[in-house]
């Protein structure tokens, strides 16, 4: 599997996790204020995980839509109203 990328929200129970020794320096972290402006062909796997902030996926929606187009894999927990909206899942 190529660069695993965990989308943080700053969210007290992920940065837990992300400082885990289970999850510290195995996955790249990318904070979800910087997704507006991140180059997602850096990454292979984007998680997502639950709690995650929903306006600023609503308002990268087109991005991410891009990002599984061109073969990216998409991880969510909880809430992906505005991934699934855009995406058209296989039979």
């Amino acid at each position: 599997m190529g660069r695993v990328t965990i989308v943080y929200s700053g969210i007290s129970y992920q940065r837990y996790v992300l400082e885990s020794d289970m999850v510290r320096g195995k996955y790249a972290v990318l904070p979800i204020w910087e997704l507006p402006e991140a180059d997602l062909s850096e990454h292979d796997v984007l998680v997502f995980p639950r709690g995650t902030d929903q306006e600023i996926m609503h308002m990268c929606r087109h991005k991410i839509k891009k990002f599984l187009d061109e073969k990216g894999i998409v991880i969510t927990m909880g809430k992906v109203d505005p991934i699934v909206k855009t995406t058209k899942w296989p039979k």
